[in-house]
């Protein structure tokens, strides 16, 4: 057998007594291990320091986001009461002033004719928006023609209306009676027109015949040998 010295026997038996004193010591924390009352405390206090300034955190930036929009309707209502205040009219008595100033009327009806309209003022500009919507309106009617204006007589009755007819008639035979009448007399005229013309060609017809009679004797005499 292999002999083991003095020393590794007793660290091998120190290294087995440790661990066994280290899992009692594990056991002894976990039962009899707990926080004291001021520890307990103490940790409560910090907690609800902690709630503490998260709520002031938001308490704050909901202050802030109020303030804000205060500030903002502030400087609306602001605005709104400077517009009021240049709308508003002057004060009576500095309107007095003003017009004593100057030496005209502060009371009575001559102060109240000054600001009346005149009659003349609205009757001018009365005319001339009629003349803007006529011009406006009538554009298309001034460039068409002339209007013509139709005659309505009163209605006929049937005989009267049968007798219209039948002078119609007639008139339209007449005419047609005259015109052919002007034919007819302008037919002889044309046939005398053109027989003038035919005459005219025969004779000039006979002088070339004349002529080339005489153009053969001429030849014939020339040719001819007298025996």
């Amino acid at each position: 057998m292999v002999e083991v010295s003095n020393l590794v026997t007793t660290l091998i038996t120190g290294l087995l007594a440790s661990i066994a004193f280290l899992f009692l010591v594990y056991c002894f924390w976990k039962l009899y291990d707990r926080p004291s009352r001021r520890q307990i405390e103490v940790l409560e206090e910090k907690r609800e320091k902690f709630k503490e300034t998260k709520m002031w955190q938001a308490v704050e930036a909901e202050m802030a986001a109020e303030r804000e929009h205060a500030e903002a309707l502030a400087i609306i209502q602001r605005q709104k009461a400077e517009e009021r205040a240049r709308a508003m009219p002057p004060a009576a008595q500095l309107t007095k002033n003003a017009l004593a100033a100057l030496d005209a009327p502060t009371e009575g009806e001559a102060f109240l004719e000054r600001f009346k309209p005149k009659e003349n003022a609205i009757e001018e500009v009365a005319v001339k928006e009629l003349l803007e919507t006529e011009i406006i309106d009538d554009s298309d009617v001034l460039l068409a023609p002339e209007l013509v204006e139709v005659r309505q007589d009163a209605g006929l009755a049937e005989n009267e209306i049968l007798e219209q007819l039948l002078d119609d008639d007639e008139a339209v035979g007449h005419e047609a009676s005259s015109e052919t009448e002007i034919e007819e007399s302008a037919e002889p005229e044309s046939e005398t027109q053109e027989a003038t013309p035919n005459s005219e060609q025969d004779a000039l017809d006979d002088e070339d015949v004349k002529w080339q009679g005489k153009d053969e004797q001429a030849d014939d005499d020339t040719w001819a040998v007298g025996w």
